[in-house]
């Protein structure tokens, strides 16, 4: 099974083809452009170097959200276009679980995070047992202060995992990230948790800025 695997919940965006559960090709990019000009590219590139073409993917994984909203509607709309045609199947993946099954070392607790702004942060929790790595909370919207005092409570020995430098020190490898976004789809399809293209829809938790400041003016 050749599979496509998008992560493009934050600034940087990366892309993956894999046979089942092994890569073939990764790629990923921050330069300052925006995902409308970089993913396509991105795509091509990963898809010409694996020597296959997008009739030969079987399934689609993509980054759902939480994140960056224009991210999210970019990566959802590309990967809707590009499986309609054969009605393929895809599969939508928390970006904090993505994030998570990036993370290295022995560490009990991971805590991924994505900037939410205002002092807030999206973030999941998530336990290490040797290789497997399990959810202990679902994705949401944490002060930030609020989060480090309950992971505190459960452990000291804790990785953060973040998507800007400003909010942790390690930061996300876009790279291991679209190859994580594959091996999770495979993984996911297997369960038969997957998605026909109309299905696939980005999960925002927060209402866009546009939509915020949309309805702030009609109060008042």
């Amino acid at each position: 099974m050749k599979i496509l695997g998008i992560e493009c919940s934050s600034k940087a965006v990366g892309c993956a083809i894999s046979e089942n559960e092994n890569i073939i090709y990764s790629s990923g990019v921050e330069d300052g452009k925006t995902h409308s000009q970089t993913l396509m590219p991105l795509i091509n590139e990963v898809i010409k170097k694996s020597n296959i073409s997008v009739e030969d993917i079987d399934l689609f994984g993509i980054s759902a959200g939480p994140g960056s909203f224009t991210g999210l509607r970019i990566g959802i709309a590309s990967v809707k276009g590009l499986a309609f045609v054969d009605n393929t199947p895809c599969v939508p993946l928390s970006s904090l679980e993505i994030m998570a099954n990036t993370a290295t070392g022995n560490e009990d607790i991971i805590v991924p995070m994505i900037d939410a702004r205002v002092g807030r942060v999206y973030s999941a929790l998530f336990e290490k047992n040797e290789d497997k790595i399990t959810r202990r909370s679902e994705d949401k919207i944490w002060d930030l202060d609020n989060l480090l005092e309950t992971v505190d409570q459960i452990s000291k020995n804790s990785f953060f995992l973040c998507d800007k430098s400003d909010l942790c020190y390690n930061i996300l490898d876009i790279k291991k990230a679209c190859e994580a976004v594959c091996k999770l789809s495979y993984a996911r399809y297997n369960e038969g948790k997957f998605v026909l293209p109309e299905n696939l829809l980005p999960v925002y938790l927060a209402k866009p800025q546009a939509q915020r400041e949309r309805e702030r003016r009609t109060l008042k």
